[in-house]
């Protein structure tokens, strides 16, 4: 078995007349990248064709994206190819020349859509792998992870492109014990909510690789805030905690504290002390860079965008779509954000989804779904709580 890691995240990223540009994340810093592809329907069939990337070097903590295009490939719709890569080290072996430690192929199949389904280069960003949180209830039945509160941690390396390829860890990663939410503040920070409205503050410096260990906040009480009763609570990551209250106004708050698990804050400058009203959802979570997703109780998917995300001030954007809307039938039991407009759901049969928002930066209708013959990408998501701590944050320009 080789010792050195395989890369991971092989997507196709765009394509164009002839032209396929693939992307992958090296986990490793390599010597030799190898790719291959060729002509084919399922992972098994041959690879011909091999293109040799040498010093193809990467930081493990980043995942960075390495890429490669090849040209003069039939790109008429329908074409099916299979695409490898695999990283490889030399060394020399008392003297005897320069020998290669090659890790295990990374493997797709890709299908060339029809035209307008997938969307061209400028609608399709390069994207790593997602690492997903799965937290049990009381009563819940999950073969070897049935403890209640415990934090279980799986990476989709099919983020992407919206394929079956998973890693997970085999143990959990802590238990942030029994509460009535639970939700992501990205880089490893995670947020809950107990019955005494008490906000708790947890960190997961192992987040990123699947490591145990659990991190609790500093301050002696033991929690960061109090009174907190409310209907939603989400991140929109780097402090940013938006919270929906019995009236459906929308709050604002920043959590000064987010890095260390202090109990320091900045709320909304507005005088009215809320950002929005009517907010009267079934579900509501944040895309990352101000994007907030709602789903309303018929069912239909709304997109806003927070252009007061930085300083907390009542400023909008909406849909340019004239229903008003950029998806219905969004009936789940649970819906969250991968980043980049990858959107997991998990419906009533415990199945996993995932659909990209290609028009999540302008709150256009324009969606990608799985090519799962299946049409989903996990089954026995029966978790209390399930959500990512990948969506990407930042200050609108």
């Amino acid at each position: 078995m080789s010792t050195t890691p395989a890369p991971m995240g092989l997507t196709v990223a765009s394509y164009s007349a002839d032209i396929i540009v693939l992307n992958w994340h090296d986990v490793d810093t390599y010597d030799k990248v190898l790719l291959a592809w060729g002509p084919g329907s399922k992972e098994s069939d041959p690879a011909t064709n091999q293109i040799d990337l040498s010093s193809a070097s990467a930081i493990v903590a980043g995942y960075p994206v390495n890429s490669c295009t090849i040209t003069g490939i039939d790109t008429s719709a329908g074409k099916s190819y299979v695409f490898k890569v695999k990283g490889g080290k030399k060394s020399d072996v008392l003297s005897a020349g320069v020998t290669w430690d090659y890790s295990d192929w990374d493997t797709i199949v890709w299908r060339v859509p029809e035209a307008g389904s997938f969307g061209g280069a400028t609608d399709v960003t390069p994207l790593g792998p997602v690492i997903l949180f799965g937290i049990p209830g009381m009563g819940t039945s999950l073969g070897q992870h049935t403890g209640a509160g415990n934090l279980l941690w799986y990476m989709h390396l099919g983020a992407g492109d919206g394929t079956h390829r998973w890693k997970q860890s085999n143990v959990p990663l802590g238990n942030i014990g029994n509460c009535n939410q639970a939700f992501p503040g990205g880089q490893g920070v995670i947020y809950t909510i107990t019955d005494d409205a008490r906000l708790h503050w947890y960190k997961l410096p192992g987040s990123s690789d699947g490591t145990p260990g659990l991190v609790h906040a500093p301050d002696p009480k033991g929690y960061i805030g109090e009174g907190w009763n409310f209907k939603h609570v989400f991140s929109g990551g780097n402090g940013i905690i938006y919270a929906v209250n019995d009236a459906g106004n929308l709050l604002w708050y920043r959590h000064l504290g987010f890095v260390d698990g202090t109990d320091t804050w900045q709320t909304t400058p507005d005088p009215k002390g809320f950002i929005g009203e009517g907010w009267n959802f079934k579900h509501v979570f944040s895309g990352g860079n101000g994007i907030i997703y709602a789903v309303n109780h018929a069912g239909n998917l709304l997109w806003y965008r927070h252009l007061g995300f930085a300083d907390g001030t009542d400023t909008w954007q909406t849909t340019p779509d004239p229903k008003g809307c950029i998806g219905e039938g969004w009936n789940f039991k649970h819906v969250f954000s991968g980043g980049n407009g990858i959107t997991y759901a998990v419906n009533d049969a415990g199945n996993l989804l995932w659909y990209r928002h290609l028009g999540f930066a302008d709150g256009t209708d324009r969606w990608l779904t799985t090519p799962e013959p299946k049409g989903f990408i996990g089954e026995g998501w029966n978790f209390k709580f399930v959500f990512s701590n990948s969506a990407p944050v930042g200050v609108i320009k």
